[in-house]
């Protein structure tokens, strides 16, 4: 993939090749869990230049600093608006069946989704003229507990800061739960419900794990049954045993065609 800067980097192996009768996504954007490491996404994108060879690739990742500060998320992921203006002319709105593929991973993914929206919205003057297109939501979104939060915080530190972690805790719940205000998880995962995200969407599929430390499985169906009442055609594929952006090892095959059920409306 080409490098458009440190948080987004583009395929375009299948140049030339997509066209209105090509039962491919004409773009698979896929939005990475929070300081994900190459080569845990390359699996993926390996895999979806298989099932989707002609398909442009769009990637997205998100470090702890751009989760925290949304000012930046905007400055960085800016440089994919080319691309998804281009897509927005060759998909066209009219077009009522998918164009293009959406893979959002955990909160940091979230995050991520949250922002591009808003600046493709903003740079077409509506979420009305963004093609149609599919969702697959692998382990998110989740919500602020304690316990999962912390986990997730010191996973990224060496042993000896893991009292670090506990004091970003308690600074998080005096912020925000302690006021009764939004934290950045309920915004987000809110802002995935909102229907400046789901007009444009034609159906969705959460992927979660029984096993996943850091995003509880009851949050995910919760956010899926309100999906539901806000008219999102959805479809709940829970992994027994499954740990958090880990289904895939779980099992591939089942993982897989999942995905491509999503893309192609079948079960």
């Amino acid at each position: 993939m080409s490098a458009l800067n440190s948080a987004v980097s583009y395929a375009d192996l299948g140049a030339g090749t997509v066209s209105n009768n090509d039962p491919n996504p004409r773009l698979i954007i896929l939005l990475a869990w929070m300081n994900a490491h190459d080569a845990h996404i390359s699996k993926y994108i390996t895999q979806y230049h298989v099932l989707f060879p002609s398909s442009r690739i769009l990637l997205v990742r998100c470090t702890a600093t751009m989760w925290m500060r949304p000012a930046l998320r905007r400055q960085r992921l800016k440089v994919a608006l080319p691309i998804l203006r281009d897509l927005t002319i060759t998909a066209g709105a009219e077009n009522q069946k998918p164009q293009f593929l959406v893979h959002i991973f955990s909160n940091g993914g979230a995050a991520s989704a949250r922002t591009l929206w808003d600046l493709w919205a903003s740079v077409l003057g509506g979420d009305k003229f963004i093609p149609r297109y599919v969702v697959i939501m692998d382990s998110c979104p989740g919500l602020w507990t304690y316990k999962r939060d912390y986990h997730v915080a010191a996973s990224s530190l060496p042993g000896w800061a893991w009292p670090l972690a506990h004091v970003f805790m308690v600074m998080s719940w005096l912020l925000w739960i302690s006021w009764g205000r939004r934290g950045p998880h309920e915004i987000n995962a809110e802002n995935l419900n909102a229907s400046s995200f789901t007009s444009r969407e034609v159906r969705r599929t959460y992927v979660y794990g029984t096993e996943d430390r850091a995003v509880g499985w009851d949050h995910v169906e919760a956010h899926g049954e309100e999906a539901r009442k806000r008219g999102v055609v959805v479809r709940m594929e829970k992994f027994q045993g499954g740990e958090h952006v880990s289904l895939v090892r779980l099992d591939a095959d089942r993982y897989w065609d999942i995905v491509k059920e999503t893309w192609s409306g079948g079960e």
